[in-house]
Parts: structure tokens; C-alpha cells; sequence
């Protein structure tokens, strides 16, 4: 038997698997976005990329701002950057909030100002959107087909479609 008709005709087993990706990806997101640091009293310290240009160029901000953050009057959404084996650098993916989530994560902060900014974040992982450059759709992480997230998720040199020796970079 294949895997394909076990998976067809065990639903319980495939929505387990899918379940489990899906929470890999939210770790592999959050540990991504945040890093290993952290701040006293659960305050996130560091920062991360952002861009405001669908990913062509991107600069550093903090970490613990909730994407889309406002950058000289335009939307600026988190990104992933990578660098290539070759050295080229580029933006895998770019990350939101909609603006209703995106509100209520900041009434929570603002309510308990104390309270670790990422376990908030976590809360609304499944809320979170996210697209590759140069894509006009934004999906949802979770609820939007795993095999179209994957793709998002996966970074991909652009000049040879490949994930052979590319590393994340991090900002200082």
C-alpha cells in the first residue's frame, strides 16, 4: 500500500501530519522572528528585517513591533533574508498581521505591558500572513493549502530555484 491510499483512507492520520507541520512551521516562524534572545521580564530584545518595498531592499527595527509597522508613511512587513552559497542575499518571504489582529495583539501589550510580547505573537500565529515577493496574495499560515505554505516557507536562491547552502541572516 502506498502512502498516498494510506493517507486517503486513514483522514485521522493525514489531518495529524498536517497538524504537525503546521506547527513546526509556527515554532520554525517564531524562533525566526524573535531569535534566542530575550529580555527581562519577557520583553523581546534584538531586531529584525523589515521592508517596505515587497522585499527589494530592507533595513533593521525592532524585533518586538508587530508587522505591518509604519516606515516613513508606507507599510513595512517583516521579511525572512537569506544569503545564497554564491553570497546573494534576498528576501524569502514577508510577514503580517491584518490590521484587526494586528490591533488587538497592541491592546493586549498595552493592558499588561509586562507580559511577553511573544507568547501574544504566538497566540495570533495563526492569524499571521505571509507571501513571497513579488506574489500579489497574502495567505494565512494556517488554514491555506500546506503545500502552497511550504513553498512561502521554503527559501529558494533566486538564481537557481535552489536551498543548497542558504543561511538566514540575522540583523545585529
Amino acid at each position: 500500500m502506498g502512502i498516498r491510499q494510506t493517507l486517503n483512507e486513514n483522514p485521522v492520520i493525514t489531518a495529524g501530519a498536517t497538524g504537525a507541520i503546521i506547527v513546526i512551521a509556527l515554532i520554525f516562524i517564531i524562533v525566526q522572528a524573535f531569535g534566542r534572545h530575550g529580555g527581562t521580564r519577557g520583553r523581546i530584545s534584538g531586531k529584525a528585517f523589515f521592508s517596505d518595498d515587497d522585499g527589494k531592499t530592507w533595513f533593521a527595527d525592532d524585533a518586538a513591533k508587530i508587522p505591518p509597522i509604519d516606515h516613513d508613511g508606507k507599510p513595512a512587513y517583516r521579511v525572512a533574508v537569506f544569503r545564497c552559497a554564491d553570497g546573494t542575499e534576498f528576501v524569502a518571504r514577508l510577514e503580517r498581521f491584518s490590521d484587526e489582529v494586528k490591533q488587538q495583539m497592541e491592546d493586549q501589550i498595552k493592558k499588561n505591558p509586562n507580559a511577553a510580547p511573544v507568547l501574544q505573537y504566538t497566540a495570533s500565529m495563526g492569524a499571521l500572513e505571509v507571501k513571497r515577493p513579488g506574489q500579489p496574495n497574502w495567505m494565512k499560515l494556517v488554514g491555506s493549502p500546506p503545500e502552497e505554505i511550504r513553498k512561502i516557507m521554503q527559501p529558494v536562491c533566486p538564481k537557481d530555484n535552489s536551498s543548497n547552502g542558504v543561511t538566514q541572516i540575522r540583523p545585529e
